[in-house]
């Protein structure tokens, strides 16, 4: 049973990560995959899920991060490939060079880190290392894959600049979930509803504006908030006191905004929620940071 499972386990995932593009080429308009990028990425996801299984306990760091650090290789081959040669058709031998270059520096990964292992104790930081080596591995995958056409005409720069962000916010994600493990409860929960509240603050005003429309620019005021709140836990070290001062100073930046709009900015267009529309919206805003604040009050006292 345990044997079946090895082989089960990764071919699941991958069939289960390949139906978002499968159910995307049938609903989505202009998602158009062709039956190669199924083969390539179904063969690249299983190998990875299946040398991961075959991984022993303590060397699952080094056989994964081999395999994505070959992926990369492969990759830049390719994209080498296509430039010294454009009029080639190299498709026959993407799947391959993936293939091999990945299984190769998997084991190349399980043989450092067999070897390393008890010198150095990496095996203390196994999901750190995968994390990032998966984020490092997806942003260097962007500008090789915008080397071929169908990427090139689909994803624009600027469109790969945002994708790198974002890979880069889930892992500082990553690393703030790791922090705040070592917090006790009441600490975390200030902290999500401090963080929830700038989240939706800044989605909400850059979406459809609080002031108006998203196009007015006293909705740019706003973004002394996160700002304030940053420079704020910085200085304090996110000690806890600190924090709940923070946060209140937070929670007050937040609800004269408003009021500065009104008095530098008489003629400016409040939209249909009006003026007491606008002071609600801004109040429940301003009551998610004194409810941070508190509970940041709370957790340092104990």
């Amino acid at each position: 049973m345990q044997n079946t499972s090895i082989i089960v386990r990764p071919l699941l995932l991958t069939i289960g990560i390949l139906l978002i593009p499968f159910f995307g080429n049938i609903y989505v308009d202009g998602w158009d995959w062709h039956w190669t990028a199924f083969a390539f990425f179904g063969v690249v996801l299983f190998c990875a899920g299946l040398v991961y299984e075959l991984a022993g306990k303590y060397a699952k760091t080094g056989v994964i991060s081999g395999f994505i650090f070959g992926e990369v290789v492969a990759g830049g081959l390719i994209a080498t490939l296509r430039y010294l040669n454009p009029n080639d058709d190299v498709a026959g031998v993407v799947i391959i060079t993936f293939l091999i270059s990945g299984l190769f520096f998997a084991f190349v990964g399980y043989l450092i880190q067999s070897y390393f292992k008890k010198k150095f104790m990496i095996m203390q930081n196994t999901k750190r290392l995968i994390v990032w080596a998966v984020v490092v591995a997806l942003i260097l995958l962007i500008p090789i894959l915008m080397q071929f056409p169908y990427f090139t005409n689909e994803v624009q720069w600027n469109e790969a600049i945002a994708y790198i962000v974002i890979l880069l916010a889930v892992g500082g994600v990553y690393e703030l979930w790791q922090w705040l493990k070592t917090r006790d409860r009441i600490y975390r929960i200030a902290f999500g509803v401090g963080l929830a509240g700038v989240f939706l603050l800044g989605w909400v005003s850059g979406a459809v504006g609080i002031i108006g429309s998203e196009n007015n620019s006293v909705n740019l005021m706003y973004w002394t908030v996160p700002a304030i709140g940053l420079i704020g836990s910085l200085i304090s070290r996110f000690n806890p006191r600190g924090m709940a001062l923070t946060l209140f100073a937070v929670a007050l930046i937040q609800f004269l905004i408003p009021v500065i709009a009104l008095i530098i900015t008489p003629g400016v267009s409040w939209g249909n929620a009006g003026v007491i529309g606008v002071f609600v919206v801004n109040s429940i805003f301003a009551a998610l940071f004194v409810v941070s604040a508190l509970l940041f009050r709370r957790a340092s006292t104990h």
